[in-house]
Order: C-alpha cells, then sequence, then structure tokens
C-alpha cells in the first residue's frame, strides 16, 4: 500500500483499512461499505495456522505521508497489535526510528550490485 496517498487525505481515520477496501473495489459510498470493513477488521483480528499472521501489509513510504500523520502512525500502531496481522514499513530515512513505534524493529535493506541493475534494467526493455 502506497502511503503517499496518505498526503490527500491526512487526517483520516482508518486510512489504511479503508485503502484495503478500496483496492477490493469497495466503494465508501455503497451501503454494503460498513459490513466490508467490519469483515476485514475480523480477518485481521485472527491469527492464521500456527499463531502467525493471517496478513501482511507493506506499507511503502512513510516518509511521504505529510507532516500530519498521527492518526497514521495510531492505526499502524493498532494494526500491529492485531493477532493476524504482520507489517512491513519502508521509509528512504532514518527519521522512522522517530516516529514512535516501539514495536517495530528497523532494518536496512543493502543496495542493489551494479549486475543486479543491469540485470533488471534488461528485464525491463524486454517487456
Amino acid at each position: 500500500l502506497a502511503l503517499k496517498d496518505y498526503q490527500v487525505c491526512s487526517g483520516e481515520t482508518q486510512f489504511i483499512q479503508r485503502s484495503i477496501l478500496r483496492m477490493l473495489s469497495f466503494d465508501p459510498q455503497q451501503p454494503h461499505w460498513q459490513d466490508a470493513l467490519h469483515a476485514l477488521e475480523q480477518i485481521l483480528d485472527q491469527s492464521g495456522p500456527n499463531g502467525l499472521c493471517s496478513v501482511v501489509l507493506l506499507l511503502d513510504g512513510l516518509n511521504e505521508t505529510g507532516p500530519d500523520q498521527e492518526k497514521l502512525l495510531l492505526e499502524i500502531e493498532f494494526l500491529s497489535r492485531q493477532p493476524g496481522v504482520g507489517i512491513l514499513v519502508t521509509d528512504r530515512t532514518d527519521a522512522v526510528l522517530a516516529y514512535g513505534l516501539p514495536a517495530f524493529l528497523p532494518i536496512r535493506l543493502l543496495p542493489l550490485t551494479v549486475k543486479q541493475v543491469e540485470s533488471q534494467q534488461k528485464f525491463q526493455k524486454m517487456v
């Protein structure tokens, strides 16, 4: 889920959950929206087999959300406590460490090698 879209509607509650439903083609103006939101909440609240998470959310670009992040960060914290949810948040800066998500562990990805970049470029030209 690209978090850059949060800039447009910063301050919206349940941004992540609402975005998931929009990607599944649910329309917030339709009468079944609240039912779909409730069903999604139930899925996120249930762990998968062997107690593992049943849904992994990749939240891309926390640094691109704009200055009003409070409700988004609260939602990320809330979702991270749900038994059925695993979360991976990306950020292009080290500022993510200051966001106050205490249960999150930072990792740093190694840069791609020149060979990997060239291989990807060749693949893109073929497509």
